[in-house]
């Protein structure tokens, strides 16, 4: 009974080779989105394309996808080129991963709480001077 137990669990955690690069992720993570086409891809619904090493084979790219893939566990990285951000934000789209706000919100929200924390700590400053 056990070792079914960790059979199954061993099979919701894949191994992915996206673009050359190579992965491991809890399916549940890569079902995260239902509607996603990684939701999709992961569902169990539709074989899956193996390389010889019997990892999952997606052919994308494999440096963005990291990206996707801390998002899909609940961290976000924001690339520092704008480039780049462009190119994970059409990745995030190809793959139908709703991001919560667009790149260049996110950047502008954190750049304005930064800025109300600045002047806030020169408003204390000022303050007791």
């Amino acid at each position: 009974m056990e070792d079914h137990k960790a059979e199954e669990e061993l099979l919701d955690i894949l191994r992915l080779n996206v673009g050359g690069c190579i992965y491991t992720a809890r399916r549940e993570s890569l079902c995260r989105f239902k509607d996603s086409m990684l939701a999709s891809m992961f569902s169990g619904r539709f074989p899956l394309k193996k390389d010889e090493s019997g990892a999952c084979v997606i052919d994308r790219d494999g440096h963005l996808f990291k990206y996707l893939l801390d998002y899909l566990h609940g961290e976000v990285h924001i690339p520092t080129d704008e480039q780049t951000r462009v190119s994970l934000q059409e990745e995030a789209d190809y793959f139908g991963i709703p991001y919560p706000y667009s790149l260049s919100d996110h950047l502008a929200n954190e750049m304005e709480t930064y800025s109300l924390r600045s002047n806030i700590e020169l408003k204390k400053v000022l303050a007791f001077s």
